[in-house]
């Protein structure tokens, strides 16, 4: 979808407005000049309705509580790429389906082919980058992962990644990216569950598995099944299921483990993956959606709150994974989102060996101001 197309549609489905009216139905004005006519309920639209805002687009059908809800229908006064209406089911305010066309991803057939055709050597560049562990110094490994190519928040999000942990472990840190981009192909190695085991099974051979941490960032779309999508333009990847990414870290040999997974529904993760030697952090509960990965947004909430907003406060990462939390919760609030319930697991070992990990000079509150803790997520 374009951009100025998306940015239409969501003014749309979160526009809302309370209604001054004790009657059950009403025609009512708002101070916007939005105009509702249907039922009411303690003076919030509530039932059946039609919500006319003031460019002449209305929506026809559900609410409740005064925020769109249930089925309904936007009509467009000026449309937009041949769309004049789109049909969709919302809930308190957010639009989950709808019949909208899959985003137009152009690209050149040829672009694809060559992209096939030299993938292997940019793999193999990638993992003979991969240097040695030092004996004595312990080395953080970053396997940074954005997996859906169908939207360059992911690409975006991993690359603010890497480059806010190479602040806190400069030349400890060895990066590593896989990135699925639909306007870069042939920038990075892709992100398909081969390159992803293949890279994993170098780090462990190159790591001293006793000293050194491996951090593992994922950034894509997740489904309710516990899989991570990897999509690439013009090709059918296969997904990455969480047994699967279980599978291939024990295979790896890679003891202490700090993995990442900004998704829906990936709290279904830690289960997998959780042992004392392990750190996981999700973006959502395993039943929950989280929120910021559409392609007008540089980061998802959770990477965005987490490595923007609260980075630079603590050496701590519990207290780092709380704050970012608190912020998320913050803005899911403020749009009346069902919250994410980000999901945290820190085992006894590995944090122990955190502390071997901690920033040179030590990160200070006092001396690293944060930025706004509530600022626009989507900025």
């Amino acid at each position: 979808m374009d951009k100025m197309l998306s940015l239409t549609i969501m003014f749309l489905i979160l526009a809302g407005f309370l209604v001054k009216s004790c009657s059950d139905s009403a025609t009512v004005l708002a101070p916007d000049g939005s105009q509702y006519q249907g039922d009411l309920k303690d003076g919030l639209m509530h039932g059946q309705g039609v919500l006319i805002w003031p460019d002449g687009s209305r929506y026809e059908g559900g609410f409740r509580e005064g925020r769109l809800h249930g089925e309904g229908e936007v009509f467009l006064s000026d449309p937009q790429f041949g769309i004049s209406s789109y049909a969709g089911v919302w809930e308190e305010g957010v639009m989950l389906e709808n019949d909208l066309p899959a985003p137009e991803i152009r690209y050149e057939e040829a672009d694809v082919e060559a992209l096939l055709y030299t993938e292997n050597s940019r793999l193999r560049r990638l993992i003979q980058s991969i240097p040695p562990g030092r004996e004595g110094e312990p080395e953080v490994y970053l396997l940074a992962i954005a997996g859906d190519g169908q939207e360059r928040v992911f690409r975006r999000e991993v690359s603010e990644v890497a480059a806010q942990l190479k602040t806190r472990y400069g030349e400890r840190l060895h990066s590593s990216l896989l990135i699925n981009a639909y306007d870069e192909l042939g920038a990075y190695p892709m992100a398909t569950v081969t390159s992803i085991e293949q890279v994993l099974h170098a780090i462990g051979r190159q790591m001293n598995r006793e000293e050194d941490l491996l951090m593992l960032y994922i950034s894509s779309h997740g489904s309710e099944d516990h899989q991570i999508s990897l999509a690439q333009a013009g090709l059918s990847l296969p997904d990455l299921p969480v047994r699967k990414l279980a599978a291939v870290l024990e295979e790896s040999g890679i003891r202490y483990r700090f993995v990442m997974v900004s998704a829906c529904y990936s709290g279904g993760f830690i289960g997998p993956l959780a042992d004392p030697d392990s750190i996981v952090l999700t973006a959502a509960a395993h039943d929950r959606t989280s929120f910021g990965c559409s392609d007008d947004s540089d980061m998802t909430y959770f990477g965005k709150a987490l490595f923007r907003e609260v980075f630079n406060t603590s050496d701590s990462w519990p207290s780092l994974f709380n704050q970012a939390t608190d912020v998320i919760t913050a803005w899911e609030t403020a749009e009346a989102l069902t919250p994410s319930l980000p999901q945290a697991h820190f085992g006894e070992q590995i944090l122990k060996k955190m502390d071997n990990f901690r920033p040179t000079p030590a990160i200070l509150p006092a001396s690293t101001p944060n930025r706004e803790l509530h600022s626009d997520p989507k900025g």
